[in-house]
């Protein structure tokens, strides 16, 4: 059989494969919040729409953690299986999400703490210093460690694990138009 080109799915062209910056979304990330509960598609469409409602969404339902580590997100996804002897059975894909934020209180640290202990559903949203990109991590159960310690302040690991895909669950959002 002779090699042909694969079919693409719709909206992807072979000159799209060919520019990588069509491929690879660049977020310059800067600092941290989080809020209780998740968005649905239409929260985000509506309060992320552009830097004015993201700044008001920022003030009314979500508070600042701290500043994002210098490599901040670290996204691991794995099919696990299971091997028999003549076979390898596959079972669920795993999603594994880090976020790496510095100069965390004390208090904030044990605030962080005690919502790892609750296993409260909690969303993270890291944004740019001039709000027009965010990346949001949708409504997971957060478990916290702290890495390193100075002056007084820390460096805290969030992290959630969850199965399926990452469609809902973690959203970049890139050229979010300023109105002015």
């Amino acid at each position: 059989m002779a090699v042909a080109r694969p079919q693409l799915p719709d909206g992807l062209s072979a000159e799209d494969m060919i520019d990588l910056s069509k491929q690879i979304a660049v977020l310059k990330l800067e600092t941290c919040h989080i809020g209780a509960g998740s968005y649905s598609g239409s929260d985000i469409s509506t309060k992320f729409a552009d830097t004015t409602l993201l700044a008001g969404e920022l003030s009314t339902n979500l508070i600042p953690l701290g500043l994002l580590a210098e490599k901040p997100v670290k996204l691991d996804s794995k099919t696990e299986s299971a091997k028999t002897l003549h076979h390898k059975l596959e079972t669920k894909r795993t999603t594994t999400v880090e976020i790496t934020i510095n100069g965390i209180s004390k208090a904030k640290k044990e605030f962080l703490e005690g919502i790892s202990e609750s296993g409260e559903v909690m969303t993270i949203v890291g944004v740019s210093k001039d709000n027009s990109q965010a990346l949001i991590v949708n409504g997971q159960t957060w478990s916290v460690a702290w890495s390193g310690e100075a002056f007084g302040l820390y460096t805290m690991v969030l992290s959630a694990e969850f199965s399926g895909t990452t469609d809902d669950t973690v959203i970049p959002l890139t050229g979010i138009e300023d109105p002015a």
